[in-house]
């Protein structure tokens, strides 16, 4: 939580102000993770980007992925992409990192330039970006005590070489993530 919380501050210029955090008491419940939503979606205007992060442990229940293991229940991660698919901003970017983060369906795909950066993604809906496909566990890099997936996130959402007219792009974002990942990989 505290890496990613600072790297929204530090590598996107997100206010702390305008940051919720879920978690820090090491319990998360149904209740406050929908309490939270329901309170962004009252607060969100049409020219806000909203982030979603989540790490945790990923599971299938019944063919359907249930991302969000909370600590009282389980939360269907369909029902996080339907809630974003319908929240007034103008763009969303949703960080999955779980065990089968992938299993996930999108109703419809908007058309795109993939070099849009994330402020000019206004009203074209939404990107996933998920540790690992429907059929994968996600890793830990035990050198930095995160998962890699997160690990790799936080590297590639702070680089300076991610930046483009002082903006960063969904796509170098991804190509920067991927290729981290990548190498690790091979490894």
């Amino acid at each position: 939580i505290k890496a990613v919380e600072s790297t929204f501050i530090n590598g996107l210029n997100v206010k702390p102000e305008d940051i919720v955090v879920c978690g820090k008491t090491g319990t998360v419940t149904f209740d406050d993770v929908v309490n939270e939503l329901n309170r962004l979606t009252e607060a969100s205007e049409p020219e806000d980007t909203v982030l979603f992060y989540f790490s945790g442990h990923g599971t299938t229940d019944h063919n359907k992925h249930c991302c969000l293991a909370l600590s009282d229940s389980l939360l269907d991660t369909q029902n996080i992409i339907e809630y974003f698919e319908n929240n007034a901003s103008k763009s969303k970017v949703l960080f999955l990192d779980c065990c089968h983060a992938g299993a996930i369906s999108v109703e419809s795909s908007p058309v795109f330039d993939i070099n849009e950066t994330v402020n000019e993604f206004a009203g074209k809906g939404y990107a996933v970006f998920a540790s690992c496909s429907s059929e994968q566990v996600s890793g830990f890099n035990p050198l930095r005590n995160l998962s890699l997936f997160t690990c790799f996130l936080c590297d590639a959402l702070s680089s300076r070489l991610t930046i483009r007219e002082g903006k960063k792009t969904l796509n170098d974002i991804h190509s920067w993530l991927f290729m981290l990942l990548g190498n690790w990989n091979k490894k």
